[in-house]
């Protein structure tokens, strides 16, 4: 594997690791992310449910902020060697992990819905929004978020494969 390319990863995996829904948490509610909700998941949508609208959107805000922040870092930092703008792209791969997996929760996270969507768009953001529309009328259809999750990278790989 190219260096560069896993030091893109090392950078979104650390930004992937500030786990906003966490934060916003213990702000709005008190408590743990963990200790919220039925699946006690440390994401947008578990806030969204349990603890309310505008807490899930300022957790999605920051899911997203921790992702731009990874991808211009790493944008910045290997663009220039070879990487061009597919550095976001390792880097969201990076904030997603780091999002899923934290090590100073013991591996134990979220699951980088939000985080996917967030490096896909910063890569194109056309080809993001239009993913993640589909992802939306994927969940409208089959009322299935986990489903919706699946078919927005599913998505963006075929559109950016015919376009």
């Amino acid at each position: 594997m190219n260096m560069n390319i896993l030091f893109c990863v090392l950078i979104g995996y650390f930004f992937g690791n500030i786990l906003t829904a966490e934060i916003v948490a213990h702000i709005a509610a008190g408590k743990s992310a963990y200790d919220i909700g039925t699946s006690h998941n440390p994401g947008m949508a578990n806030i969204m449910a349990y603890v309310g609208f505008v807490p899930g959107l300022i957790t999605l805000a920051g899911d997203f902020l921790k992702c731009l922040l990874g991808a211009l870092l790493a944008y910045r930092l290997f663009a220039g060697a070879g990487l061009g703008w597919s550095a976001t792209l390792w880097a969201g791969l990076g904030v997603t992990l780091g999002h899923d997996f934290p090590f100073w929760k013991g591996f134990r996270g979220g699951q980088g819905g939000a985080t996917t969507c967030a490096a896909i768009t910063i890569f194109s953001p056309v080809i993001g929004i239009a993913s993640m529309i589909i992802g939306m009328l994927v969940v409208f259809a089959t009322n299935l978020l986990s489903l919706g999750g699946v078919a927005i990278p599913l998505a963006f790989a075929l559109i950016c494969l015919i376009c």
